[in-house]
């Protein structure tokens, strides 16, 4: 069922969010404030694999990744991080008539924000939707694809077992003449 796993991956993917500004902040407030990309390279890699790690154990915990599950997983991030984002930017950066609406309605609104900053974080907003539906389609088709196979003697067959309780049901009915036993 693909709604349940949609809010489980929106609730991860926000939980994950908020783990990347806190650590980007941290690293970039205290440590590296002149060398920002070094920073946004520490948080990223750190989201990501706290993305693993929770999809893997709530939004697909009923799947198996398999064999290459973790190498797919930072390939497809890493395709995202370095090809589909940036040109997601540069695509996202010619609407200006977009960026100018936004500010005009900001300016009505009494807010203190100027165009660049408008137009910045309209580019990132869009740019993060269309990578998480992106993903989204890619974890549930190829990296978390095929169900976990049920390990002998941990999981019981709960068909097995109703049909193995029909049948013996069905044998203390026929040794006590018909009638159901106590």
């Amino acid at each position: 069922m693909v709604k349940p796993k949609i809010f489980k991956y929106a609730l991860v993917g926000i939980s994950v969010s908020v783990f990347d500004f806190i650590v980007y902040s941290i690293v970039a407030g205290f440590f590296l404030s002149d060398v920002l990309w070094i920073a946004t390279a520490i948080s990223g890699v750190s989201a990501a694999c706290l993305a693993y790690i929770l999809h893997s154990n709530i939004t697909w915990k009923t799947r198996d990744p398999g064999k290459y599950g973790v190498i797919k997983f930072f390939a497809w991030n890493s395709f995202t991080m370095l090809i589909v984002r940036p040109f997601l930017a540069l695509i996202l950066d010619k609407p200006t008539w977009l960026y100018r609406f936004v500010l005009n309605i900001c300016k009505w609104l009494r807010l203190p924000f100027d165009y660049n900053f408008v137009k910045n974080t309209g580019v990132w907003v869009i740019s993060i939707l269309v990578v998480a539906a992106l993903n989204f389609f890619v974890y549930n088709r190829l990296i978390f694809g095929k169900e976990k196979k049920e390990k002998r003697g941990k999981k019981i067959n709960m068909e097995r077992v109703r049909k193995t309780g029909e049948k013996q049901n069905r044998k203390r009915v026929s040794h006590n003449n018909g009638k159901k036993p106590k």
